[in-house]
């Protein structure tokens, strides 16, 4: 079902979860290799985070600033 963009896309959007639906956009640039966060990005991150205990350091909900205004 998921097998390209122009299918993909429009299924995304309407899955709520926790009540509130997602911002489904196409990111169409690649990320350059070799980058990477400094330290203080790192905890600045991690400060947002959200780990679930069971689940290990792999898994989390990063949670963005309270102050962020999303467009709907």
């Amino acid at each position: 079902m998921l097998d390209s963009i122009d299918t993909g896309l429009p299924c995304a959007r309407p899955m709520p979860w926790n009540g509130k639906h997602p911002l489904v956009a196409r990111v169409a640039t690649t990320s350059p290799t070799g980058v990477t966060l400094t330290q203080e990005a790192r905890e600045a991150v991690e400060a947002q985070s959200e780990r679930l205990p069971a689940w290990g350091k792999w898994f989390g909900d990063i949670v963005p600033p309270a102050m962020a205004i999303r467009d709907t």
